[in-house]
């Protein structure tokens, strides 16, 4: 499949109509801060679940974090086009620094790419920030470009 043909996957009706769900540690926070003691990670994944399957259907893509697309087989079943978040969470950032985190558990050569259409990216960018830290994030930039361009998506 090519870049073009994974791009109107993630089309309905020549618009782009997708479903993102915070990925991360905010949503998380919440959930345990409702359920006090008996919060369990399976809460979260839950709670995602229930969104996706409900909603997701309707939308033209999903944006996954790995580590929910992971959680539940439903989701590599799932008849819309996905889309793989690309970083480790954009909230476990360096405040100073502000790099994202590349996925712990996730890289080029992981098979589970290939069941998505696209790839997200995050990235905190300040064309004013000292010039050796915009570089450190334009190798990052490059890497995960250089690994689109891989894998054709």
């Amino acid at each position: 499949m090519n870049k073009q043909s994974h791009f109107n996957q993630l089309l309905q009706n020549e618009k782009f109509v997708a479903l993102a769900i915070d990925q991360g540690t905010s949503l998380k926070n919440i959930i345990k801060e409702r359920k006090g003691k008996t919060f369990k990670t399976s809460d979260y994944f839950y709670f995602k679940k229930q969104i996706v399957l409900n909603l997701g259907i309707e939308a033209s893509s999903v944006l996954f974090d790995h580590e929910t697309y992971m959680s539940d087989p439903s989701f590599r079943t799932l008849n819309t086009s996905k889309i793989i978040a690309y970083e480790d969470d954009a909230y476990n950032i360096d405040n100073n620094s502000r790099i994202t985190l590349l996925p712990k558990k996730l890289h080029k050569n992981d098979e589970i790419i290939k069941d998505f259409s696209a790839i997200k990216f995050f990235m905190y960018f300040n064309p004013d920030s000292d010039p050796k830290l915009n570089s450190q994030k334009f190798e990052i930039i490059k890497h995960v470009g250089q690994i689109c361009k891989d894998l054709d998506v």
